[in-house]
This record gives structure tokens, C-alpha cells and sequence, in this order.
């Protein structure tokens, strides 16, 4: 598990947009069309995630996903989830509302 250095961790927070370093977590909360395409989102989510074998927490609260992903190390990022970050992104599209888009 490689620990990132202050130079890494604030390379990361841009190439992360929204995402938030809190304590020993990563977090990030995405807006879907509604429940069921948060839902959708969630289970690509899951898959991307245990294709590197790492478990996020994700919460689904109507058309919100809400994702946390925790480092072993206590008020660190690591290389790990910083990378299960960018997969999340690509996942998503890079879009606010990741699948379809709300409103159109």
C-alpha cells in the first residue's frame, strides 16, 4: 500500500473534482436522474470497485449515491483509493448526473 506524499495528495484533489478528503476517507456524493438510476450507478460502482477488490461504503438516498472509500491508514490517501476514485470517475462519465442525464 504506497501512502501518498503532501506533493501526490494535492495532485490527486485536483484530478478529483468534488471528491473530499476527510479524516482516513475519500468521499463524494453523485446526483442520478432518479432512485433507480442511483441505483444502476450504485451496482456499476460496486462492480468497478470489487474488479480491484476494494469495498467502498455506498448509500443510496433517492437520487443521490453517496461514496466513502476508506484508507488503512489513519488521516492518509493511498495510491489504492485514489486510483478506485478515477475508476469511479471514468464510471461515471464525468458527468454530474452519471447516468443519463437529469433533465434532458
Amino acid at each position: 500500500m504506497e501512502v501518498l506524499d503532501h506533493r501526490a495528495t494535492e495532485q490527486a484533489r485536483r484530478d478529483l473534482p468534488g471528491w473530499i478528503h476527510q479524516g482516513d476517507q475519500l468521499v463524494k456524493t453523485f446526483v442520478c436522474d432518479d432512485f433507480h438510476s442511483a441505483a444502476l450507478f450504485a451496482a456499476r460502482v460496486a462492480t468497478a470497485a470489487e474488479a480491484v477488490t476494494r469495498h467502498p461504503d455506498i448509500g443510496i438516498h433517492g437520487n443521490e449515491v453517496a461514496l466513502a472509500l476508506t484508507t488503512d491508514t489513519a488521516g492518509t490517501l493511498t495510491a489504492d483509493e485514489v486510483a478506485l476514485a478515477r475508476r469511479i470517475q471514468r464510471v461515471a462519465g464525468g458527468h454530474h448526473h452519471p447516468v443519463g442525464l437529469a433533465g434532458s
